[in-house]
């Protein structure tokens, strides 16, 4: 079991906050595959990261453009602003370009094509991961925490990613979905060894049915226009060719099985102004650096160098009532207890003697905290928030 501890180096500053320039940029071969028309093709990804981000290890995200699954209407160069911005921001990114359909190559794809190259495109997310974990040896680019990758999309690409986290081989799978698993011998579970994706980015996409996340899988984050034409932000018919669950469905059914999910919505939005129109701009980035807090809060609280049995002395029975935590203490002896913000930093420092006390929040702002406990039985931290 890993023992969540405040370890990691990424941790000790906001990932929301812009740190780093000079991000550099380079382009690498991760694969290759068979194209509709059977030709064999490479596979590219442009990796982002600053040459001034000296840590051991980076937090990574791999990015998936957007485009109907259509060669002409999208590639991975769509996503330069956002490479560069997470980048910035610490990480370490990959953004792929995957397998598409071709209409000057191919003609105009029926509803079949269609979904085989969306099958394709979710092989191609399976290698760019395997590349990523098998070339993690700092040689091609900065040593990644295998353990925390974060996988996201915008549009065809966000809904490529929503399968690649949620659909399993046990999930009830619409028969033409399952011909085309079939026809391309699609193979589930990891594709590499030890890696963990610890959270997904949604930008304007969907799922084919919502009954495939399960309350074990990873949390999301997701970025929607309430009046989207093309992907529906609730139910509705992808460009004449498949319906599917809209981010509103997939944040409503994330809450129901007890997993983190955190939806920001433009009220009137579409489907690709929220992120190419300036009257857009801050308000799309304050969405995503909100996004990354919540990121930054599940990771670091995951991250861990240490393997040991917990025996959870301490239980934290509230998240806050008035400015207090009520708390447990089994132990029979007084335990020392640190609460840490989002961005690694302690705000106070106490002992808590056997029995029930509390502790006061006064004074602390708002945002997302972790109470950690260390004692000879192992490390105990629990996520709250103060409203």
């Amino acid at each position: 079991m890993r023992i969540p501890v405040w370890g990691q180096e990424y941790c000790s500053n906001p990932l929301s906050e812009n740190q780093y320039g000079d991000i550099l940029v380079q382009e690498v071969i991760y694969g290759s595959g068979l194209t509709p028309g059977h030709d064999e093709v490479d596979l590219a990804m442009d990796i982002y990261y600053s040459g001034e981000n000296n840590m051991d290890l980076l937090p990574a995200v791999i990015l998936l453009h957007g485009g109907s699954f259509i060669k002409e209407q999208g590639e991975k160069g769509q996503l330069k602003d956002v490479g560069e911005y997470f980048a910035s921001r610490g990480f370490a990114v990959f953004s792929i370009n995957y397998r598409t359909w071709s209409i000057l190559r191919d003609g105009i794809p029926s509803a079949d094509d269609i979904i085989d190259v969306a099958v394709k495109a979710l092989q191609d997310a399976q290698k760019a991961i395997s590349f990523v974990i098998r070339e993690n040896n700092g040689r091609i680019f900065p040593s990644i925490d295998v353990q925390q990758l974060i996988i996201g999309g915008v549009s065809a690409g966000a809904i490529t990613v929503n399968n690649l986290l949620y659909l399993d081989a046990q999930d009830d799978i619409p028969d033409f979905f399952q011909r085309a698993l079939d026809q391309n011998q699609f193979s589930f579970g990891h594709v590499a060894d030890d890696y963990s994706i610890a959270y997904g980015i949604n930008l304007s996409g969907g799922i084919l049915d919502p009954g495939w996340m399960d309350a074990d899988e990873p949390p999301l984050i997701s970025i929607h226009g309430s009046a989207d034409a093309i992907v529906p932000y609730e139910f509705g018919l992808v460009n004449g060719i498949i319906e599917l669950y809209g981010s509103k469905i997939m944040d409503d059914r994330l809450h129901e099985v007890g997993v983190n999910s955190y939806l920001y919505t433009f009220d009137g939005g579409g489907h690709s102004d929220i992120y190419t129109d300036l009257a857009y701009r801050e308000e799309l980035l304050e969405a995503i650096d909100v996004g990354l807090s919540h990121i930054q809060e599940q990771i670091c609280l995951r991250s861990s160098s240490v393997d040991a049995p917990v025996d959870t002395k301490i239980r934290l029975i509230n998240t806050l009532v008035e400015e207090d935590l009520i708390l447990v203490n089994d132990d029979v002896r007084p335990l020392s207890y640190q609460i840490i913000d989002v961005s690694g930093r302690s705000v106070q420092v106490g002992t808590l003697p056997p029995g029930q006390d509390r502790v006061s929040l006064a004074g602390a702002p708002s945002g997302y905290y972790i109470f950690h406990v260390t004692s000879g039985a192992g490390i105990y931290a629990q996520a709250f928030v103060r409203r």
